[in-house]
């Protein structure tokens, strides 16, 4: 019977290297995951800034736009002010608008998207942690209740026969 206690023991022993396991993994699930996630945030911190460049960019492409506008207007002898001339300035005016609001609308959803991806990629790894912590725990409960069963059964005591007016164990004794 001792290479049962051999092997109860190494149950027993594989048990809390599976429960360590358990929390390993779960670290790993969530430094990878964190490490993702702040891949995540830089990118849409990234977006932003070239959201914010693109932005400076079309604003000068306007001012380069409506000057040109404004001195073929006036060298033409139109006035800038009123009628056509004005028409034209603020019809400029207008498409560039239109072009700022699609470059904000535009920043803003990849923005929110990368944002939304990296709260995700957090939650995915607070999952897979817990996920792999309950595994880890499962399965040790697992391997030691296995090495319980390799207990050799206990042999039910034997009465010393002696004292104490206990039956004699006849059936039908005598009197």
């Amino acid at each position: 019977m001792r290479s049962l206690y051999g092997v109860e023991t190494l149950l027993i022993v594989a048990a809390g290297m599976n429960l360590v396991g358990g929390f390993m993994q779960a670290a790993d699930a969530k430094s990878n995951a964190a490490a993702e996630a702040a891949y995540l945030e830089a990118e849409a911190n990234q977006a932003r800034k070239q959201g914010a460049r693109d932005k400076e960019d079309l604003a000068k492409e306007e001012r380069r736009l409506q000057a040109r506008a404004r001195a073929v207007l006036a060298a033409g002898g139109a006035d800038t002010t009123d009628g056509s001339g004005l028409a034209i300035l603020t019809g400029n005016a207008a498409e560039y608008g239109i072009k700022n609001a699609r470059l904000d609308d535009d920043v803003n959803s990849a923005v929110s998207s990368l944002e939304a991806r990296a709260a995700n990629t957090r939650r995915a790894g607070d999952r897979a942690a817990t996920l792999a912590i309950f595994g880890g725990a499962a399965n040790a409960v697992g391997l030691y209740a296995k090495s319980q069963t390799l207990r050799p059964p206990t042999a039910p005591r034997a009465s010393s026969g002696g004292s104490g007016g206990g039956s004699s164990g006849r059936v039908g004794g005598g009197v």
